[in-house]
């Protein structure tokens, strides 16, 4: 089983002409190639009103009120109105951004003192309702960093939206608290300093657009784009950084989310109650791919459809755990690797652990290669109890079941992660029941590394 993730298109321009006479076939196809989630960006006022109308009509589909920078000149004209809008559409959900604002110095259609005018009022607006800002910016990164020094980076963040700048300036928007936007633009012939741009930013703070109808991705290129054409920006993306493309889907659509503030159907539980113990299902991805796997034969366990189309946050993992005294244990585990979530483990975990809850993890083992750190560094205070799929006695079966995408470094990896975690909290290590492994093998192998055995049916 592959997960089967929705992705966000964080920039589409719906409103704009070439959409008229098709929105509904375009939005469906976009539903088709798993975008499940558009946002729509104003240009003035006008632009604004039919992204809240489509909102508001569409499943999926949230506004942003704004004026562009080619439009700067009319602020005096329509901010009172945008504001009135933007507040209006923030109240009742619509509205999950202040833009799309910046500064254009390569087509220059209002004056830079304009540009920079309606920019600060952006900003400002974000600052004050509460919402991220999407920053357009061409030919004049400078003057965007000056004016977020002088006003501040709005309390919810904001996108660099589009983004075409080198590293430096990613970097300086990551240290400040943004997140960055790629479009089709990276499929193209990029120059090195853009393309470094791509892989410098951490992919928990990037997202990726279409900016229909504008920049379609290679192999559209030239035609109309919109955004049933994002996977190819993903697909690129995940190329360009020798990802999976689902840790591009999944890692990008929460960044999304997280930064508008977007709830979404989850598709499958991501809790659920077994005996007693409540198991958070916060990913479907994995590094191994065990042929027993019950992935590969079902949709869930226990009357449970465990398929996501989308991650949860850490605050919505607390939320939906609720009051941990509840149940004997909280059980990291669900239909993926959680260690690949490690950062979102930690956070919610010490929030369960603060209000009471008994912290167990279920992992390969991997995490180490998964996150490049010694993650039993931080299990005193956070976890109470370690489970470790282990499954077989040798290096040559357990690559044979578990096929481990770190090749021969999975093993040694495994079993040092099982010493290192029974040194600091109680451990044990799992196997499934399967005809080509001996169970007392497996035993006196767990007995040799010094923690006891479950074996599982």
């Amino acid at each position: 089983m592959e997960p089967d993730y929705i992705l966000c298109d964080s920039h589409a321009h719906l409103t704009d002409n070439s959409f008229a006479n098709d929105l509904d076939d375009v939005l469906k196809r976009a539903r088709e190639a798993q975008v499940g989630i558009i946002v729509v960006p104003g240009n003035d006022i006008s632009t604004s009103e039919r992204a809240i109308q489509i909102a508001k009509e569409h499943e999926g589909i949230y506004a942003a009120v704004g004026l562009h920078p080619h439009d700067a000149r009319l602020l005096e004209l329509e901010r009172n109105t945008l504001e009135h809008i933007a507040r209006v559409g923030a109240n009742d959900g619509t509205v999950v951004a202040v833009g799309e604002t910046g500064l254009d110095y390569y087509y220059n259609l209002s004056s830079r003192e304009d540009q920079l005018a309606a920019f600060r009022w952006h900003v400002g607006l974000a600052h004050e309702l509460d919402l991220p800002v999407i920053i357009h910016s061409r030919k004049a990164e400078e003057d965007i960093k000056s004016v977020i020094k002088l006003v501040g980076v709005p309390t919810a963040s904001g996108v660099l939206h589009c983004f075409s700048g080198d590293k430096d300036f990613a970097l300086w928007g990551i240290d400040n608290g943004l997140q960055v936007s790629f479009s089709g633009t990276i499929t193209f012939n990029m120059t090195a300093d853009a393309e470094s741009g791509t892989k410098i930013t951490p992919l928990r703070k990037t997202l990726i657009e279409t900016d229909s109808p504008y920049l379609a991705p290679v192999p559209k290129r030239g035609k109309r784009n919109e955004p049933a054409y994002l996977p190819f920006t993903a697909e690129k993306l995940a190329a360009d950084r020798d990802i999976h493309v689902d840790d591009v889907y999944a890692e990008t659509t929460l960044t999304a989310r997280e930064l508008f503030q977007i709830p979404v159907d989850f598709g499958g539980a991501i809790i659920y109650e077994i005996g007693g113990n409540l198991y958070v299902n916060l990913t479907n991805r994995c590094t191994n791919r065990c042929v027993f796997c019950i992935r590969e034969f079902s949709d869930g366990v226990g009357g449970y459809d465990l398929r996501l189309r989308a991650e949860p946050t850490a605050t919505e993992i607390v939320e939906a755990v609720g009051d941990p005294s509840r149940y004997d244990e909280i059980v990291f585990c669900g239909y993926g690797e959680p260690t690949i979530r490690w950062e979102t483990v930690k956070e919610a975990a010490r929030a369960i652990k603060k209000a009471g809850g008994y912290i167990r993890l279920n992992t390969n083992g991997l995490s180490a290669q998964i996150t490049d750190t010694d993650i039993t560094k931080g299990f005193p205070g956070l976890v109470d109890e370690v489970s470790v799929s282990l499954n077989a006695p040798d290096a040559g079966l357990y690559y044979e079941l578990c096929r481990p995408e770190f090749g021969d470094k999975a093993w040694p990896a495994v079993l040092d992660f099982v010493q290192k975690a029974r040194a600091i909290v109680k451990t044990r290590v799992s196997m499934v029941r399967h005809p080509t492994v001996d169970e007392e093998v497996v035993r006196r192998f767990a007995e040799d590394l010094g923690v006891p055995l479950k074996v599982r049916g």
